[in-house]
């Protein structure tokens, strides 16, 4: 078996998806390092080199220059990737990503939509952590929405209120998951509502029927990997274009980050009880379900 060198970074969801395809090439026998850190060296003592597309230029020439097979680990739409030269990337990045070996997007063309292709990307589907030490978690007796809106800091509180707010008067049990950097005792907590913090996707989404969500690419795969439709309420980052790819896809829609609960609360009832992003997100997870292994095999043809 080999040794697979993976290099990221903190930056919310991409750690998240480096861990769990980890999971799968021990589960096929491989060694598997992970180096996380902005300013830490790319890990070039593999057989195999898989990086984050968002380690900087010269962190990417120097797999590159170490003469191993390269992947790029793209943790976002491609259609997004692609624009983030000369605004988050420096020029040359795209030329960068282009001469890698692979360019592995973790996610579905039916979202992703890009305007045009290179020819060594491969999307290979979402790459899932599994229940872990979430497992067991027991369902509430009434129709469940799950909110998230990210680990990291956006500000994202006074948001996370007026979605609590929208849900208030509903006939759901919600469960909100949070990062360590929100308290939830600055949170007005409706009486059908809880507050928990980090919760694995899987051990909550597979007894939704809605998901709210920021926008997230990990959150949105994960929401579709299960079937559930979506209100989104994008905050910053990638979060407007995965919103609008979701909405063009028709599994979901979004709310401005300035709209109030009553808007809010008309989108939620919109998905919720309706049939359209239902059976859009069935069809979607069905989709999903296709690329099982499908980042494993690449990674492996790779060694050949």
């Amino acid at each position: 078996m080999a040794r697979i060198a993976c290099t990221t970074w903190e930056g919310g969801g991409n750690v998240a998806v480096f861990r769990a395809l980890a999971e799968q090439l021990r589960a096929r026998g491989h060694e598997v390092g992970i180096r996380v850190g902005w300013d830490a060296p790319v890990d070039v003592d593999g057989d195999v080199l898989l990086v984050d597309h968002m380690t900087t230029v010269e962190g990417l020439e120097v797999a590159l220059a170490s003469g191993k097979p390269v992947a790029a680990v793209v943790h976002t739409l491609w259609s997004f990737a692609a624009s983030l030269e000369g605004s988050f990337a420096p020029s040359g990045y795209l030329d960068v990503l282009d001469r890698v070996d692979r360019a592995l997007v973790f996610s579905i063309p039916e979202i992703d939509r890009p305007a045009a292709v290179p020819a060594n990307v491969r999307w290979v589907g979402p790459a899932l952590e599994p229940e872990g030490p979430d497992s067991g978690w027991a369902p509430p007796p009434r129709s469940l929405v799950v909110v998230s809106l990210g680990t990291t800091d956006m500000g994202e509180g006074p948001v996370l209120q007026r979605v609590l707010d929208a849900l208030e008067p509903l006939p759901v049990d919600v469960v909100a998951t949070v990062g360590d950097h929100l308290d939830p005792s600055t949170l007005r907590v409706p009486a059908n509502a809880e507050i928990r913090g980090f919760v694995r996707h899987a051990a909550l989404l597979p007894h939704a029927d809605l998901f709210i969500g920021h926008a997230g690419h990990g959150g949105i795969m994960a929401a579709l990997a299960f079937g559930v439709p979506m209100v989104l309420v994008p905050l910053d980052r990638d979060q407007p274009h995965n919103a609008a790819r979701v909405e063009a896809a028709g599994a979901g829609r979004s709310v401005p980050r300035d709209a109030e609960p009553a808007a809010i609360r008309t989108a939620i009832e919109a998905v919720r009880t309706g049939l359209r992003e239902r059976t859009r997100a069935i069809e979607l997870a069905n989709v999903i379900a296709g690329y099982v292994d499908a980042a494993v095999h690449e990674v492996e043809d790779l060694l050949r």
